[in-house]
């Protein structure tokens, strides 16, 4: 997914899904033809087969709509509205389950609380809305995946403090009680997850002391133990993970220490770090003697010489680890500055591959 403007959402794909569905998209596509607003947050999956499925938000006059289209052999369904009207909603996402089936959520505001709301796709036709987390409650951060028959919903619980992680999950045929898999005692935050051949994990990052770390268990087919990902002496948070059929399950993160430069100017230095799964434990992922898979600082801390800077400007997701498996590999992706000394300079993407033995 690229975005082009601030108005066009361009559909490419990733590298792992070109070759499952290339042949239906034989040039760029846009997505929001009918242009109802600003359209950011755009989300998609492919369904059995090849057909897509978009989801995105928009933004118009201080109202805000998530909408739908869908790509079948290069054609491009009506938009379709998901929300039942104007709101304030937040990071939609969208799982496929099957060729014309699977489920759309987002977070939402409704009556001074946020809620996440999901739409199942039943063979072709969205069914109506639902509030899948409690009432009464403070729900955000929502993540979501497929699991076998099982599609599993996360999210950070605000109700009591400290805050948590809560999940709901989907049989086919109904939802199940909401469950909170984070530990007590410590607040936690920012949910992923990653199906497996053997079951699906749960991750997110708690605040341990005066820093984060990065924790994760074995949700189904059993629950399993929590365990501690993020080795201590940095800062971990906001986990991603994925599994690859040569590498097993991979899970990576922002790592960050404090700094201060000679001027004595005060930030924060980035690198990615993360783990790997197997037998049976967790292994921290090694590249050239380091745990540091990869710098994020560059262009993101204060220049000191030749005379000292600022750095200003939106930082886009350049301190936000992304993964995704391409035929049993895994690819960590991040976004870097083009020009160290612009501070809303463009970004490229930079990646590593891991294999299973080396990065």
């Amino acid at each position: 997914m690229r975005i082009f403007g601030s108005l066009l959402l361009v559909l490419s794909l990733p590298m792992a899904a070109q070759h499952l569905a290339a042949e239906h998209l034989p040039y760029e596509m846009i997505v929001n033809v009918d242009r109802h607003g600003l359209a950011h947050q755009g989300v998609f999956d492919l369904h059995p087969s090849g057909p897509i499925t978009y989801v995105w938000n928009t933004y118009h006059l201080n109202h805000e709509r998530i909408y739908t289209a869908r790509f079948d052999n290069a054609r491009r369904s009506p938009t379709q509205q998901l929300t039942a009207g104007v709101g304030v909603y937040y990071q939609p996402l969208f799982l496929a389950t099957g060729k014309r089936s699977g489920w759309a959520f987002w977070q939402s505001q409704r009556r001074g609380r946020w809620v996440i709301a999901g739409r199942r796709l039943d063979e072709g036709f969205w069914r109506p809305i639902e509030i899948l987390t409690p009432p009464g409650r403070d729900s955000l951060m929502p993540a979501a995946e497929v699991s076998g028959p099982h599609v599993v919903l996360a999210w950070e619980d605000h109700s009591q403090l400290p805050q948590r992680i809560q999940v709901r999950i989907f049989d086919g045929a109904g939802w199940s009680d909401t469950l909170t898999v984070s530990q007590g005692g410590a607040p936690s935050y920012r949910p992923a997850l990653a199906a497996t051949p053997d079951g699906l994990w749960a991750f997110w990052d708690s605040y341990d002391g005066l820093n984060y770390a990065v924790h994760g268990r074995r949700l189904t087919p059993k629950a399993g133990p929590i365990s501690r990902l993020s080795a201590p002496g940095k800062s971990c948070l906001k986990p991603a993970a994925v599994y690859g059929s040569e590498t097993g399950l991979v899970a990576a993160w922002i790592a960050n220490i404090d700094v201060i430069a000679g001027e004595g100017a005060i930030d924060q230095r980035n690198t990615l770090r993360g783990a790997v799964y197997r037998d049976g434990r967790w292994r921290s992922a090694q590249r050239r003697g380091t745990a540091d898979l990869a710098d994020l600082s560059h262009g993101l801390l204060f220049p000191m010489e030749p005379e000292p800077g600022i750095v200003t400007g939106y930082s886009g997701r350049r301190r936000h680890p992304m993964l995704i498996e391409d035929e049993g590999r895994i690819w960590l992706l991040w976004e870097h500055k083009m020009v160290i000394h612009r501070s809303t300079e463009p970004g490229e993407l930079l990646g590593l591959r891991f294999d299973g033995r080396q990065w």
